[in-house]
């Protein structure tokens, strides 16, 4: 699942553009009306993407990653992917990776989101 998007916390709207999958908006402001941080804003966007995990497989889930890069290599375009492992992934995964530890542990055969 990633996330991202411009974040300019000074535009006259806040608008702090943000995908999950679709179209997803973040609020450009807090209910207080004051600045959105740009760590309020990942929080928010990465609580969000995490709530929108199934719940049959949130509960196998045992490990969760955090990737921050920014889109183009433009530091105005941070991204924010997320991925996530379950255990039944990790017991199908095994047959084709070199060892038990690539299975559980390699992002590469990890669940993705889309």
């Amino acid at each position: 699942m990633t996330v991202g998007g411009s974040y300019d916390p000074t535009a006259v709207d806040g608008a702090a553009m943000a995908a999950v999958d679709h179209d997803v908006q973040h609020p450009s402001t807090h209910e207080s009306s004051s600045p959105v941080t740009f760590q309020d804003h990942l929080r928010n966007l990465a609580t969000r993407a995490i709530n929108s995990i199934p719940a049959s497989q949130a509960q196998d889930i045992y490990v969760v990653s955090f990737f921050i890069d920014n889109e183009r290599d433009d530091p105005r375009q941070p991204t924010l992917t997320i991925g996530y492992n379950t255990e039944a992934q990790f017991r199908l995964s095994i047959a084709d990776a070199s060892d038990e530890a690539e299975a559980r542990w390699n992002y590469g055969v990890w669940c993705s989101f889309g």
